[in-house]
Parts: structure tokens; C-alpha cells; sequence
């Protein structure tokens, strides 16, 4: 296949470029709530708007709002924000040396690389 016919080359960052424990968010979601922290995650995972909030068709800010009321909780979108991205392995699965050589041959004029602004 012919370089010239890729405009853009993305990535999932979940468990492709970065490790995720939803259990260290859950955690804290569940902090102040009646609910374990396994039955905030299977409430998050039945949502109605969880594949809302999975394809990028709500924002972080009303995802928040929406769990919020949904969960009854009183975090703040700041404080839901740190807890939400506890998930999230600060160390990537790749080395830096990997992630330094994609982003030289992803660089334009070749490819794009978009960052989703998701919360998540």
C-alpha cells in the first residue's frame, strides 16, 4: 500500500501505549458512595452513555456531570478528573527509545499523530 493514501496513523493509548488499572479509580470513585468500588465500575460498564463516553460523543466535563448524578457523587469535575486518570500507568508499556523513533517517522510531512483531549 502506497504511503501517500494514509492521512493519520492513531492509536488506543488504553493497554496499547499505556497500562490501565481501573481498580485505582474506582477506588476512588467510590469514596464517599454506599457502593463498593466493583459496583461503581459494573454501574460505569452498564451505563447507558458508557459507549457515549468510550467513542469521544460526550465531553469529560458532561460525562462527570452525568456519573455524578448517577452515582451521587460530590467530587468536583477537578477532583473526578485526578481520580478518573488514577487508571492510568504513569510508566508507558513502550520505552521512550520506541516512542521517540514512532514520533520521528510519524512526523509530518508523513504522518499525524492526534491526541484525543479525553479525560480518560
Amino acid at each position: 500500500m502506497a504511503f501517500d493514501k494514509f492521512r493519520a496513523v492513531i492509536f488506543d493509548i488504553g493497554r496499547v501505549l499505556i497500562r490501565v488499572d481501573i481498580s485505582r479509580a474506582m477506588d476512588g470513585l467510590a469514596s464517599g458512595l454506599s457502593l463498593t468500588p466493583q459496583d461503581v465500575w459494573s454501574a460505569i460498564e452498564k451505563d447507558p452513555r458508557w459507549l457515549d463516553w468510550q467513542e469521544g460523543r460526550i465531553s469529560p466535563r458532561d460525562w462527570h456531570l452525568h456519573l455524578a448524578k448517577r452515582l451521587g457523587s460530590s467530587l468536583t469535575f477537578e477532583e473526578f478528573s485526578e481520580v478518573w486518570n488514577r487508571a492510568l500507568d504513569p510508566n508507558p508499556i513502550h520505552s521512550e527509545s520506541f516512542l521517540e523513533k514512532l514520533s520521528k517517522i510519524t512526523a509530518w510531512p508523513y504522518y499525524r499523530i492526534p491526541i484525543h483531549p479525553h479525560v480518560q
